[in-house]
């Protein structure tokens, strides 16, 4: 898959800059002309003609190559634009499963670092190595028009300069592909603990993390020491076979201007133009080491865009903002992770104005069946889940799907911004004051934001940091309330609360409940007692379900987990 394309505006700017470095060819040629005393002597003519020549000629090429530059520069930001936005928006769209392996410091290093090495790639390396392979030919035609013996001198560094340079391309080559990869780690370790950055503190873990961080800053540097030891042998040794080769040049130029075999703006010209082809050979040289650098960030690029996103069948069914949702049934659904069995001929039934409560021990496969609820993740071997008795879920479009429900998580789900932005979040409309107030008063948030300054402006603060635990929890209620959802998920929603908190936010979910399926999902049966319906899960399926009651007169296994519990049976 084609990461970008190089349009035609592009190629305008490169056709430009090429130019100018075709019309710079010409300048040696017309100083060499402007100092040859023996033609001014001849023919009478007056040398200002050339330097005339020679200013306008060098206007022209800068007009051409900075116009040319700008179009390159204007285009290629363009482009890495459209490839950030590509790679950002796919990213967003890859399914759960993919980030359930990733490292979101290392996903972002991708979209900005990796990004940028590409870009310059595009906007510099293409450019001055095209100009660099016209100047450098250009030149050399010249030159063996001009003297083909000084210019089998000046052919003779080339073959050294490849020998240099080669092998120097594939070592930094491993090195850039290293020192990338290590910024990548970088780049994830110091994102998830600054994320974390409470939980270091309250563990006394600085030092640890400053050390883990060093660690790979330490890496890089050793990685950078490497290549600056290569690049400082070799930088000198370019130099001095640089300066070998003119002075080659000026000596036996000199000789042979000497005993009048050249001339000396002949001479004149052939300097010019050696020095002309100096930069183009360390550039052309340099470019296989920056193909493969570009090539490593196009190929982590590259690998996310082709990921398979959760893309829907084009015949899939809207539902309309109407639908009325009466069930929602598991019917045999057998799910695995990595190879490992985590569900198994799983049988529940969501209904409308019921509370339904998924129970069991950590690690029995709750929250998975949430994940496929909710079409986090995809059932893998076998079973369906079936909505209003007839219509499969994997039938309906999957931006519909989710828009049937909302969740209130013990998982803190604020994101950094104000009140309102994540009041709002997800919506397709900005709702008007008055509803916001109304979800404000429904989830007990009213006190608590009236009295600030900026209301429901107030920034938050990274992850809701500025608010309590209750109030985040209030905050998704809130979220919730307006999003105004047919299934309403609570997931452990009061299991970290404080008793009174825990009372507000009970009180709250009352008045969003109203009318709802609701699904709740515990492992404190406090929570749960007053379910309509009860599904315990352990050992990869549901045990039984039904009232309290029922389930501690026939089932041993619940009857265990609530021994565990409460220490005797309730």
């Amino acid at each position: 898959m084609r990461v970008f394309n190089i349009n035609f505006k592009f190629l305008i700017g490169l056709i430009l800059t090429m130019i100018g470095s075709s019309l710079n060819l010409y300048v040696p040629i017309l100083v060499g002309k402007a100092i040859s005393l023996k033609e001014i002597l001849i023919s009478g003519t007056n040398n200002s003609i050339y330097i005339l020549k020679i200013i306008i000629l060098l206007l022209l090429t800068t007009i051409l190559t900075s116009i040319g530059g700008y179009i390159i520069s204007r285009e290629g930001d363009k482009t890495i634009k459209e490839i950030r936005e590509k790679v950002n928006t796919h990213l967003l769209y890859l399914p759960t499963s993919y980030f359930d392996n990733s490292i979101s410091g290392q996903l972002s290093s991708r979209v900005i670092n990796d990004v940028s090495i590409i870009k310059e790639f595009i906007t510099i390396i293409i450019p001055q190595n095209l100009s660099g392979i016209i100047t450098l030919f250009g030149a050399l035609s010249i030159l063996v028009y001009t003297d083909w013996k000084l210019t089998f001198v000046i052919c003779i560094s080339f073959p050294i300069y490849a020998l240099l340079t080669i092998p120097v391309a594939n070592i930094n080559e491993k090195l850039i592909i290293i020192l990338q990869s290590e910024l990548s780690k970088l780049s994830g370790v110091v994102t998830e603990f600054l994320r974390n950055i409470r939980t270091v503190k309250l563990n006394n873990a600085e030092s640890i993390v400053v050390k883990n961080i060093n660690g790979y800053i330490n890496n890089m540097y050793k990685i950078s020491l490497r290549g600056d030891l290569i690049n400082s042998v070799v930088a000198p040794l370019q130099s001095v076979i640089s300066f070998g080769v003119i002075l080659s040049i000026i000596l036996y130029g000199g000789l042979r201007v000497n005993n009048g075999t050249l001339s000396m703006s002949s001479l004149v010209t052939i300097v010019m133009y050696l020095v002309q082809i100096i930069q183009p050979i360390n550039t052309v040289s340099s470019f296989y080491t920056n193909f493969k650098e570009c090539k490593g960030s196009l190929s982590k690029v590259s690998e996310i865009i082709q990921m398979s996103t959760e893309n829907d069948i084009p015949f899939n069914m809207k539902l309309p903002s109407n639908y009325l949702v009466n069930s929602i049934r598991f019917e045999n659904v057998s799910f695995s992770y990595e190879n490992d069995l985590i569900l198994k001929n799983v049988n529940i039934k969501f209904e409308r104005n019921k509370k339904i409560a998924i129970v069991g021990p950590s690690g029995s496969g709750k929250t998975t069946i949430i994940n496929l609820l909710t079409r986090l993740y995809t059932i893998n071997i076998g079973g369906k889940i079936i909505l209003n008795e007839d219509i499969s879920s994997e039938d309906i479009l999957i931006y519909d799907w989710r828009k049937l429900f909302g969740v209130v998580s013990q998982e803190n789900t604020v994101l950094t911004g104000t009140i309102k932005d994540n009041l709002i979040f997800g919506l397709n409309y900005i709702p008007n004051n008055r509803e916001l107030d109304d979800a404000i008063k429904a989830s007990n948030l009213w006190d608590d934001i009236k009295d600030l300054p900026n209301g429901i402006e107030t920034l938050v603060g990274e992850q809701g940091v500025q608010f309590s635990g209750g109030q985040r929890q209030r905050l998704q209620i809130a979220r919730a309330y307006i999003k105004n959802p047919k299934v309403l998920i609570l997931d452990e929603a009061t299991s970290s609360l404080d008793p009174s908190t825990e009372s507000l936010v009970s009180e709250a979910l009352r008045k969003v409940m109203s009318g709802k399926m609701i699904v709740a999902v515990a492992h404190r049966l406090s929570t749960v007692m007053d379910a309509d319906e009860i599904y315990f899960v352990d050992k990869h399926t549901i045990l039984d379900h039904g009232k309290h009651s029922d389930l501690l007169s026939r089932l041993p296994e619940y009857k265990e987990f609530v021994k565990k519990q409460f220490g005797s049976i309730k």
